[in-house]
């Protein structure tokens, strides 16, 4: 199921930057003539009306696709909810001054493979130039076998190759009370090339929250460049 639901939401993405931009032209609306069935012309209030729907529903799609992404984010990769093969471990060492242990746990989740499929899908859905311990750090028990002490880069990701293996330091992960979105979005603050998104969610303890998401055309595809927690 959650292979079906990232591959369609990959199809999202790529689909939304062919409209990036001005999500509808709605003078086209305002000339079209009226429909067969209707035995009334449409005026030109309603097709404006019409205009606008349409424009705040492709609005809506968009804002749907990339927060259904930011949950996968906000739960599954920096939660620390991706499958992984607990019996699969390697030990290592911190450096000083913490010299505490660090355990990496094999990742096993058909949806990600390796790092650059984690940093593609993060970077394609969310801009921040803040994670640079995120996903990174390509080596192999040549260099570091296992029990050796890691230098302070490694021991700080949370991601990392390991033998051509996809591996997780779960010490380093956050928690979240994220539990699944609530299908209603509320479009604001639109322009041509960004709009506000609201969106409520229900947390692992049945409470209802909200977040803001500023959505921005970026190159030709839209991302979302900001998001915080708002009051309900």
């Amino acid at each position: 199921m959650k292979k079906t639901i990232i591959i369609s939401m990959l199809a999202g993405l790529t689909l939304m930057a062919a409209s990036c931009g001005k999500t509808s032209d709605s003078s086209d609306n305002k000339n079209a003539p009226a429909s067969v069935a209707s035995p009334v012309a449409m005026n030109a209030e309603d097709a404006a009306d019409n205009g606008a729907s349409s424009e705040n529903d492709e609005l809506k799609t968009i804002a749907a696709e990339l927060t259904d992404a930011y949950g996968i984010i906000k739960k599954d990769i920096m939660g620390g909810e991706l499958q992984t093969d607990d019996s699969s471990v390697l030990e290592f060492k911190a450096p000083a001054p913490d010299n505490g242990d660090i355990t990496l746990t094999k990742v096993c989740d058909d949806r990600f493979k390796d790092t650059d499929a984690l940093r593609d899908f993060y970077f394609s859905t969310v801009f921040t130039g803040n994670e640079e311990y995120l996903f990174g750090g390509d080596f192999d028990k040549e260099t570091y076998p296992e029990g050796s002490v890691l230098p302070f880069e490694l021991s700080m990701l949370r991601y990392m190759m390991y033998d051509g293996q996809l591996y997780v330091n779960k010490g380093n992960l956050a928690s979240t009370d994220f539990y699944t979105w609530i299908d209603d979005i509320n479009i604001k603050d639109q322009s041509d090339t960004a709009f506000t998104a609201e969106r409520k969610y229900t947390t692992n303890c049945g409470k209802v929250k909200a977040m803001e998401f500023d959505i921005s055309c970026d190159n030709g595809s839209w991302i979302i460049t900001g998001y915080r927690s708002i009051n309900i």
